[in-house]
């Protein structure tokens, strides 16, 4: 979330999408939903 949203860091999608798709895939219930509304919403084309 700090890279997607620029907190106490330079806001960086690409590595937002690479961060959440990482906490996706260990089964945390919230970045699952976020990584599928993200994906499912085209956000990776703006990566």
């Amino acid at each position: 979330m700090m890279y997607l949203n620029g907190i106490g860091v330079t806001e960086d999608d690409t590595v937002a999408l690479e961060w959440i798709g990482r906490a996706a895939s260990n089964r945390h219930p919230r970045a699952t939903m976020l990584y599928d509304y993200l994906l499912n919403n085209d956000y990776d084309e703006g990566c």
